[in-house]
Parts: structure tokens; sequence; C-alpha cells
């Protein structure tokens, strides 16, 4: 069971304008605004996985030149295994 704060029900009420067939329904209207919580939380989730990805990859690009091609063979040369 949720208390109805003032919070939540001026949550409900904005709800209701979203979903008018709910309007009088105030558990579906909160499991509507749950949803859509959810999604939004699932998107900023997929946002961020992207966005470190992306430094990644850009971090990779851009020190990509740092070792030469054929580093790993200098260091068996140097040092050998």
């Amino acid at each position: 069971m949720i208390t109805e704060t003032d919070e939540l029900k001026v949550a409900l009420d904005a709800a209701a304008t979203l979903w008018p067939h709910a309007k009088g329904e105030r558990a579906e209207l909160l499991r509507l605004i749950i949803n859509k919580g959810a999604q939004v939380v699932e998107d900023d989730v997929e946002t961020r996985r992207n966005d470190r990805l992306a430094a990644v990859t850009q971090l990779a690009e851009d020190f990509g030149n740092v070792w030469p091609s054929d580093w790993a063979e200098e260091r068996t040369q140097e040092w050998p295994v």
C-alpha cells in the first residue's frame, strides 16, 4: 500500500491529463507512472552505457598510435619470454 502524499497527488493528477482513460483509477495511474518511470530509467542506463562506450572508443583512437605497430615483436626481442 502506498500513502498518497501531496507530491504523489500532484503526480497522479498530472498523469490523469496524460492518460484520461484512467482518470478515476488512482492505482492504474500509479502503474502507468511506474511503467513510464521504468522506461526512463532504462533509457538513461542505455544512454550512459553508450556514452561510456563512446568515451572508451575515443580514447582508443586518441592513443592508437602511442605504440608502434610492431611493439610486441620489439618487446620480445628486448625481453625474451
